[in-house]
């Protein structure tokens, strides 16, 4: 993607930690994060904007963290292709996002070549 300066973009590391209910009668967790993985591996082959996605559980604290890299030529749009992608990947695993919030949303930014 060319910036609108020429030969840069944003890269932007997006990390979203999200709280987890767990319902006893679904498939275990492990199952259920590897098929949001395979989704955001999917997404980021398909060229939506992302890549490098990671997907952890930390089960004490019943915390999901997911990561991808999202690059724009916009800080803002990286960040909502990010957000995008990650909702997207968790409904095409079977998940739901009511009430979509997060824990914590790190971000880290940095110029690429284009």
């Amino acid at each position: 993607m060319q910036s609108k300066g020429g030969d840069k973009v944003i890269s932007i590391d997006v990390t979203v930690d999200l709280n987890v209910r767990i319902d006893e009668d679904a498939e275990p967790i492990d199952e259920q994060l590897g098929a949001v993985m395979e989704e955001l591996v999917k997404l980021a082959d398909s060229d939506c904007g992302i890549s490098d996605p990671a997907v952890s559980y930390d089960s004490d604290l019943r915390l999901v963290t997911i990561e991808v890299v999202a690059e724009s030529d916009d800080f803002d749009d990286a960040v909502v292709t990010a957000d995008s992608c990650i909702r997207s990947a968790i409904h095409a695993a079977g998940g739901a996002t009511p009430g979509w919030t997060v824990e914590r949303l790190s971000q880290k930014a940095e110029l690429a070549d284009a």
